[in-house]
């Protein structure tokens, strides 16, 4: 896994893992009119797995995870239940966020490898890696948050990430209302590599 936290004044550049996709072609048909029929039922009904992941997206927009930018095969690996490097960052992130240590445990491979740009030595196996998120989390605060902006999966579990850092604000000195604030020059960009163990994947 490679990773960048550091807050420098200059924003990191994205990179994304774009996977091929097949390119759909109609069947010759034998007449012109049944063409024309074929084209309504397919402007009519679109592929059903684009529009569930259009409507959870909007559905599920809740702060600190945005929508997925992935092929149709990852959505069809969620519809049977098998493991997506998406869902996986995103419960990553949500450890993380909610200062849960022993959470993030169960997502970080034996022999996770971390490079960081902030640092010389890269951070190699489970128990550094730990660490380095433990002093993470507590360098945080319980106001700052990750907010994911796009996780776009690549093959064989691999993902990137564009995320930045937000702060909650309070509102107003009277009314006990908070408000989450981007944190200057906080965007960032990592890149994921997963593994499967047993039933789930784990980042190394």
């Amino acid at each position: 896994m490679a990773i960048s936290v550091n807050f420098s004044a200059q924003a990191l550049r994205p990179r994304t893992f774009p996977r091929a996709m097949a390119d759909l072609a109609l069947n010759p048909l034998p007449s012109q009119t049944s063409h024309r029929l074929e084209l309504k039922r397919t402007k009519k009904q679109p592929n059903g797995v684009a529009i569930k992941k259009q409507e959870q997206n909007k559905l599920t927009h809740n702060r600190g995870v945005s929508s997925v930018m992935s092929s149709s095969n990852s959505d069809i690996e969620s519809i049977l239940g098998q493991p997506s490097a998406a869902d996986t960052i995103k419960d990553f992130y949500m450890c993380i966020n909610e200062k849960n240590l022993k959470g993030l445990e169960g997502y970080i491979s034996e022999d996770c490898y971390i490079e960081d740009c902030s640092f010389y030595n890269p951070f190699n196996g489970k128990r550094e890696v730990i660490h380095f998120f433990y002093l993470l989390m507590g360098s945080m605060g319980q106001n700052v948050k990750f907010i994911i902006e796009h996780i776009c999966e690549g093959d064989c579990f691999t993902a990137g990430v564009n995320w930045h850092l937000e702060a909650e604000e309070l509102f107003s000195d009277n009314i006990a209302e908070w408000k989450q604030t981007q944190i200057p020059f906080t965007k960032g960009c990592s890149f994921y590599e997963c593994s499967e163990e047993g039933e789930i994947l784990v980042i190394k």
